[in-house]
């Protein structure tokens, strides 16, 4: 048995274990902020093997209960991969454009977020000329994209883990030229884009599972591609985006209605990147950290940890440090982050599935797993 074969089946066993208890729910830990670093960082920064991912060849010493693998697939696409892990089905959830002048979405599932089972078609009656979007919402996942070559219009459509909703358009938004950023936020879906063509503002909007609000522009804050968000507790929701034209420094803000009922002023994020970035939330306890692929033909990931901290009396949100690279490569645009933790059966699990575009156009990345 290889070494590759050798994680693989350390990967399946912890899934197999996982898989046996369908009704568990992932839970928040009360853990401290260094614990989980001490998790999480390891993990990404110091893999137990040699492994070939995209153009890197990662050789790092071997950490204690930690297994990793890389994803390799044959779903071809022109833009980034989103990727989500659906509780309801127990299942990773990936969605992609098709390659070249392929405007088709389709989707994939996979239990480990190594293996995928490529299902075609979310449905024939859609299509985007960028990457979808995705977030999980009252039990249901939901996709937003742009319309089809030039159609600057933005729709949706939901999964309820086995067939895919008809198409929407959303009548109360202007349109996007670019992948528009959702997040689930004091009871709603929230979503935030670039406007249409070379429109650089933002704006935003809500969606109670029923009706689109109207657009809301974002003032002062510009970007040349799509934003990203992320919620955190029940009063923090924080946006992070590239700068306008060849602004590559990273920016951010948040709202909070302890400091501000609107989006305070934009603030530099330590990195840069030519595309957006992408947050991963490991539990309201902590934060979360922050990828994006380099600068210009840079295709290192890096990352950067924010602390979020809900204490009575106290709502702050901060960067933890510089960006660290992640010890991978081989992203020609923004990763699609998935990170986790839970316990079961006296033993916590760290997750991270991290997949981008390679330059043949193939999906990839990395898993791993580290356990307390």
């Amino acid at each position: 048995m290889t070494t590759q074969d050798s994680l693989r089946t350390q990967l399946d066993e912890v899934h197999a274990d996982r898989q046996s208890q369908p009704t568990r729910r992932r839970t928040t830990l009360s853990s401290t902020t260094t614990k989980v670093r001490r998790k999480i960082i390891p993990m990404l920064l110091a893999l137990m093997t040699v492994i070939g991912l995209g153009t890197s060849m990662i050789t790092q010493p071997a950490q204690a209960a930690t297994t990793t693998a890389t994803v390799a697939t044959n779903f071809l696409t022109s833009d980034s991969p989103a990727v989500v892990f659906f509780n309801d089905i127990n299942q990773y959830v990936m969605v992609w454009k098709g390659a070249g002048s392929d405007q088709y979405i389709y989707y994939a599932t996979s239990a480990d977020g190594v293996a995928w089972a490529n299902h075609g078609l979310t449905s024939p009656d859609r299509g985007t000329s960028i990457a979808p979007a995705l977030v999980l919402y009252n039990s249901k996942l939901y996709m937003v994209w742009k319309g089809v070559y030039d159609d600057q219009r933005l729709f949706y459509s939901y999964f309820n883990g086995s067939t895919w909703s008809p198409q929407q358009w959303i009548p109360t938004v202007g349109g996007s030229s670019a992948t528009p950023a959702l997040a689930v936020y004091q009871g709603k879906i929230y979503m935030a884009w670039k406007g249409m063509y070379d429109d650089q503002r933002m704006f935003y909007t809500t969606f109670d599972g029923n009706t689109w609000a109207p657009q809301i522009w974002i003032p002062n804050q510009w970007t040349s591609t799509g934003p990203a968000l992320s919620a955190y507790g029940s009063q923090t929701l924080v946006m992070a985006w590239k700068g306008m034209d060849t602004d590559q420094r990273i920016w951010w803000s948040m709202i909070n209605p302890v400091i501000s009922y609107s989006w305070i002023p934009q603030q530099i994020v330590p990195g840069c990147t030519s595309n957006s970035p992408t947050f991963a939330k490991t539990g309201t306890s902590f934060g979360g950290y922050l990828y994006w692929k380099g600068m210009s033909d840079d295709t290192r990931v890096f990352t950067v940890p924010f602390i979020y901290s809900g204490a009575a009396g106290y709502q702050g949100f901060w960067w933890d440090g510089p960006q660290s690279y992640t010890g991978l490569s081989g992203a020609t645009g923004s990763p699609a982050v998935v990170e986790d933790r839970w316990t079961d059966k006296g033993i916590t699990y760290y997750s991270s599935l991290i997949l981008w575009r390679q330059s043949d156009g193939r999906i990839a990345g990395y898993k791993g797993y580290s356990t307390s």
